[in-house]
């Protein structure tokens, strides 16, 4: 029986982390780089931000891509990805990098080269690689993740990067719940999109339908037909100090309503610009550079 060399570092293998907590708008962000990419290239990466938690889990709450080419060897846009780093760090300086994502149902074996770069980045912790399956392979687009276990072998360092699955689950707040619903519609209606006054139509009606359910539930405890439930009962207090108890206030909580919400339109219209117009003076530079290589 052929006997393991005692310089051969195996590692335990065990997870870093108990499970990746993944949040909706990333798989959105990686399905919106995938399509914005080149016809050239196969797949598209970039850098995940969130957090790791006291309880052992890692939260993804946002990410951001990165260019890079991989024709004879792989390269990585180094500058890019930390400008965008620091502009983040900005707007959320509670989130870090957490790992990387790529597209594909399976993963390359250059993607050991781009793992051990953000691992580099993380210092003492691991990196999540979040793989997306916008090929759909299995009928749908399939989330998973992974992290690296390498082998090393005494001082010659690593001999290969292997990727072990990950636990993950989405969370999602109720504004994305919101989003999913009008997306939904949008996927099953003869309509190519949802206009706001249909969209603000279904959310009153759905909400009718709560108030509906909590004045039955309501009298259905007056009478003694149904148990009471102080957290219910507490949850509804609270909820009715919140209404504004004169018209003027319930009018001046509206129109700030409003405000806040064209502001919102307005920052998205502009950073969409801002980004449209980003990517083309990436692409005029990229087109001079091989220009000048020629």
């Amino acid at each position: 029986m052929a006997q393991v060399p005692s310089n051969l570092n195996l590692g335990t293998g065990s997870d870093p982390y108990d499970k990746v907590i993944v949040h909706p708008v990333v798989v959105f962000n990686i399905l919106d780089h995938w399509i914005r990419r080149p016809d050239t290239k196969q797949r598209v990466i970039g850098t995940l931000l969130g957090s790791i938690t006291e309880d052992g889990n890692v939260e993804i709450r946002n990410c951001y891509p990165v260019p890079h080419t991989e024709a004879e060897q792989i390269a990585v846009n180094l500058e890019y990805h930390r400008n965008m780093l620091q502009l983040h760090a900005r707007v959320a300086p509670e989130d870090v990098v957490v790992g990387w994502y790529a597209t594909g149902n399976e993963v390359k074996m250059s993607s050991g080269l781009i793992h051990n770069f953000y691992q580099r980045e993380m210092n003492q912790n691991a990196p999540v690689h979040l793989l997306l399956d916008t090929d759909l392979s299995k009928g749908k687009i399939e989330v998973t993740t992974f992290h690296g276990f390498q082998i090393n072998f005494g001082e010659k360092g690593a001999l290969q990067q292997y990727f072990l699955p990950l636990p993950n689950e989405y969370l999602a707040y109720d504004q994305d719940k919101v989003a999913f619903d009008v997306l939904s519609q949008s996927a099953t209606s003869e309509k190519a999109s949802v206009s706001d006054l249909n969209s603000l139509e279904h959310n009153l009606n759905k909400l009718l339908s709560l108030l509906e359910d909590v004045s039955q539930y309501v009298d259905e405890v007056v009478a003694g037909k149904a148990a009471p439930n102080n957290a219910v009962g507490r949850a509804l207090q609270q909820t009715l100090a919140l209404l504004p108890t004169s018209e003027a206030s319930f009018e001046h909580m509206f129109t700030n309503g409003v405000q806040d919400v064209l502001m919102v339109i307005y920052l998205a219209n502009l950073t969409r610009s801002h980004l449209l117009l980003a990517e083309r003076m990436r692409d005029q530079n990229a087109a001079a550079q091989q220009t000048q290589t020629v």
